[in-house]
C-alpha cells in the first residue's frame, strides 16, 4: 500500500497533468456563413398559375447578437470573416 504522503504527491502530480491537459485544448474557429440566391429557375413554369406576384418584406430588425463591433470580411458569396482585435 502507498504511504499517506506519497499518495497525496501523485494526486497533485495527477491534478496538476490534468490542468495541463485542460488549458492545451483549443476550441476549433468560428465560421460564418450567408445564404445567397440560386439565379433564374431555368426549368418548366407550366404549374405556375401566376407570373405577376409580387412579395413585400417589411419592418426588418436586426437581432441584438448580430450587432457586433468586430469588422466584417466577407471571404467569399457565403463565408464571413470577423476580427476580433479590429473595429
Amino acid at each position: 500500500m502507498i504511504s499517506g504522503s506519497r499518495w497525496l504527491t501523485r494526486l497533485a502530480g495527477f491534478v496538476c497533468l490534468l490542468l495541463l491537459v485542460g488549458c492545451a485544448a483549443r476550441t476549433p474557429d468560428v465560421s460564418y456563413y450567408s445564404l445567397s440566391s440560386m439565379g433564374p429557375f431555368e426549368g418548366s413554369a407550366h404549374h405556375m398559375v401566376k407570373s405577376d406576384i409580387s412579395l413585400g418584406i417589411g419592418p426588418v430588425t436586426i437581432p441584438d447578437y448580430l450587432k457586433r463591433v468586430q469588422i466584417a470580411t466577407r471571404l467569399d458569396d457565403n463565408r464571413f470573416r470577423f476580427d476580433d482585435f479590429h473595429r
